[in-house]
């Protein structure tokens, strides 16, 4: 198979500090061999929503900045240009941030992700 073709499990990581954890978890594969793609994001940035009764995700979540309009948005790293956000449907998630700092409340976000059933 190509390697694209190949299941994949999908990590969302939520750190919005310098820490490039797709680097970290470039090459790396589980133990059955299932290869790992990797997006990371802060609370900010993100939107939590439903995919539908009958799918075997629960949940995808929008990954990108948010416009002046309200939509969300994903800044490409090399170029820094605002392009449509990046739907991932994530298997697991990684969280290295604060849910709630004194400025911000991202709990609905946390409780989406819950409800999902997302580990």
């Amino acid at each position: 198979k190509r390697e694209k073709d190949k299941k994949a499990c999908n990590i969302l990581v939520i750190q919005e500090d310098d820490y490039d954890w797709e680097e970290i978890f470039k090459g790396k594969t589980l133990a059955d061999g299932t290869r790992l793609v990797v997006r990371q994001t802060g609370w900010k940035y993100m939107v939590v929503g439903p995919v539908d009764n009958y799918s075997k995700h629960r949940c995808v979540v929008s990954i990108g900045e948010q416009t002046s309009k309200g939509a969300v948005a994903q800044k490409q790293k090399d170029t820094g240009v605002l392009r449509r956000s990046l739907c991932f449907l994530p298997h697991f998630v990684l969280i290295r941030n604060e849910v709630t700092t004194p400025t911000e409340d991202h709990r609905n976000k946390l409780f989406g992700l819950m409800y999902a059933g997302i580990p």
